[in-house]
């Protein structure tokens, strides 16, 4: 086969050569909707989570636990006369 030549279960050199002009266009409209959206530092963002969590980490139950008042999991003890 020569260079020029393509076989057909070659990929194009390409990707833009089999986009249509309304694929193009979302790209581009997506493209730009990304553009447009405010960005926060990575550190900045991670210390405001860290912070939020542990602020909640006195009303969390999977830390601090339930009382097997509150506690709807906890087996309820059966009562019996005798």
């Amino acid at each position: 086969m020569s260079g020029e030549q393509q076989s057909e279960n070659e990929e194009p050199e390409d990707p833009m050569d089999l986009m249509t002009m309304e694929q193009a266009e979302h790209y581009v409209g997506q493209f730009r909707r990304q553009l447009e959206m405010d960005r926060e530092l990575v550190s900045v963002v991670s210390e405001a989570i860290k912070n939020a969590c542990k602020g909640a980490m006195a009303d969390d139950p999977l830390i601090k636990g339930m009382s097997s008042k509150v506690n709807p999991y906890v087996d309820k003890k059966d009562c019996s006369l005798i």
